[in-house]
């Protein structure tokens, strides 16, 4: 019996979540079905790049890259230069701007790359992850090394309510583990710009340390500034059903200036950046919004020299701390906080929090 292009392509779409469950999704992925209006589904595609991501052709994807996909130290050397991604549709499960290391096999591995542009329009969706910079998980231990990394959203639809999943957007590094290595992060600085989009996913602008490990270490650092910059869009915290010990995670927070820390199982996970800066010039937030940055769990650690906050218009259902925020036995520490509300067009309903050497100024505002 001889299928047509159509039933082919029903087959791969009906049984794409077994294949992937059964790690088969990387040979589908790669299979390329003669003729047009074929659809194929991938499961991580790295662009090495090259620069767009063709959403007709790959439609459904894993994990979108940038850069290159990572496994070992021989491969490690191939990841290199800037990169600019631009992702215009499809649904993605996580868009990662610069390369993955994915369980690389073998200490002192080192990802190089320069800087990293990324630009997401509307009709993308993302159910998981947007990492402006690079990846990092699991494995016998790697480190990051990025330039400035650059996230502008202009619209789309990231993250799920109430996920199995976890689910984060943020402009630097992401670096998770559930193993027992230590892995490290840096940029030269990190950025995210919203216009537009729904979000169930909360928004960093700095890099990311996730440990749910016994014994391993996180790390990450973003040297210079962060910053996030919103004129729009409505964002939701990050909420999962999955239990964070086993990866999930639970935020309070939608909006995050600087890096976020996030420990569980007594493991140790450290974020830090010299200047947080977030201004806020539209858009609906659903949650807290922090200046500075976030540590949660006992071996969780948040800092930031300085955190400036600007709110000039949308709306804030939730409260706004000039600094950072800790808790479940996390410090951040944040050494000046500065909030400066200012137009009559932003509405802050909830509570201003300060720290010791907070300044909240307020101008132009009932």
């Amino acid at each position: 019996m001889q299928l047509t292009k159509g039933a082919i392509g029903n087959l791969i779409n009906r049984y794409k979540a077994v294949l992937k469950k059964c790690h088969l999704m990387n040979t589908f992925g790669s299979l390329v079905m003669g003729g047009a209006g074929v659809a194929v589904a991938a499961d991580d595609l790295p662009l090495e790049g090259e620069h767009t991501y063709d959403s007709e052709k790959n439609p459904n994807v894993n994990h979108l890259m940038g850069g290159w996909l990572v496994k070992d130290a021989a491969t490690a050397g191939d990841a290199k230069g800037d990169i600019t991604l631009t992702v215009n549709g499809g649904t993605i499960s996580e868009i990662i701007g610069g390369s993955y290391a994915k369980n690389v096999n073998g200490n002192n591995v080192t990802v190089t790359h320069g800087d990293i542009t990324t630009t997401i329009g509307d009709k993308t969706t993302s159910a998981e992850f947007v990492v402006g910079g690079s990846k990092v998980a699991g494995g016998a231990g790697a480190n990051l090394e990025t330039g400035k990394t650059t996230l502008t959203i202009t619209g789309g639809t990231f993250g799920t309510q109430k996920t199995d999943d976890y689910e984060l957007v943020m402009g630097g590094n992401y670096a998770k583990t559930a193993g027992s290595n230590p892995l490290t992060a840096t940029t030269e600085g990190s950025s995210v710009t919203v216009k537009g989009g729904t979000f169930h996913a909360s928004v960093v602008g700095g890099s990311v340390a996730h440990n749910y490990s016994i014994n391993g270490s996180i790390a990450v650092t973003d040297n210079g500034n962060t910053s996030v910059t919103i004129t729009g869009g409505t964002f939701n915290p990050s909420k999962s059903d999955r239990d964070d010990a086993n990866g999930g995670i639970n935020l309070s927070a939608a909006v995050i200036g600087g890096g976020l820390a996030y420990s569980k199982n007594g493991s140790k996970a450290i974020a830090s950046v010299e200047t947080a800066s977030t201004t806020i010039k539209g858009g609906t937030i659903n949650g807290d919004v922090y200046a500075g940055g976030m540590a949660d769990g006992a071996g969780a650690q948040a800092n930031v020299t300085t955190a400036n906050l600007t709110i000039k218009g949308g709306t804030i259902n939730g409260n706004v701390y000039a600094g950072g925020y800790a808790l479940n036995g996390g410090t951040a520490d944040v050494t000046t906080a500065i909030i400066t509300l200012d137009g009559t067009g932003a509405k802050v309903n909830g509570d201003f929090e300060g720290n010791k050497t907070s300044t909240l100024t307020f101008n132009n505002y009932d």
